[in-house]
């Protein structure tokens, strides 16, 4: 499922870098929906694997957070249009913190991955400082960025997913309990 998640992720990236003479209307739109189709693979990632995820409450919490972010786009597309850069900065902060601090469960485990997701973490909380306290670049510039970042985001959660071990993680989880 996180590699499904990955995968919508880089699509929607490429999407808001790609149609650069789109009305911020139809990248509201396109937002809301890809928020909320990565909302539904973070639900499902967590009650089907909640057994080896390592912090599952996270992907719970990202699960909700994409889905009310895609909702809230969806039903309000013109007073968010003003919003998106802030919008994408606070889905990118809490999912850099959510990443940054799973990274070192990762490598408390010993999986050899965890240098990615760390990457990935810190990357999310750098470019959401930047869209945060930078508006004057101009939306443009920052929905070019936030399309950047969910597309090199997608790319670390595939490469995350498709390379862990996953057999060293319930036998992590049995030596806890």
């Amino acid at each position: 499922m996180l590699c499904i998640f990955g995968v919508t992720m880089f699509v929607l990236g490429i999407f808001t870098l790609v149609l650069p003479g789109v009305t911020l209307t139809r990248i509201a739109l396109m937002l809301g929906c890809g928020f909320v189709v990565a909302g539904i693979f973070c639900l499902i990632s967590f009650f089907s694997e909640k057994e080896i995820l390592l912090n599952p409450g996270w992907v719970l919490n990202q699960g909700i957070l994409n889905i009310f972010i895609g909702i809230f786009l969806l039903w309000n597309l013109g007073p968010t249009i003003v919003a998106i850069p802030y919008i994408l900065a606070f889905w990118m902060m809490f999912g850099g913190i959510s990443k940054f601090t799973a990274s070192f469960s990762l490598k408390r485990i010993g999986a050899d991955k965890w240098h990615l997701v760390l990457i990935n973490g810190s990357l999310g909380i750098f470019i959401s400082f930047i869209m945060m306290f930078f508006p004057f670049f101009g939306p443009s510039f920052l929905v070019a960025l936030a399309g950047i970042y969910m597309m090199i985001y997608g790319i670390l959660v595939f490469v995350e997913a498709a390379t862990v071990k996953t057999f060293e993680i319930p036998d992590f989880i049995k030596g806890i309990k």
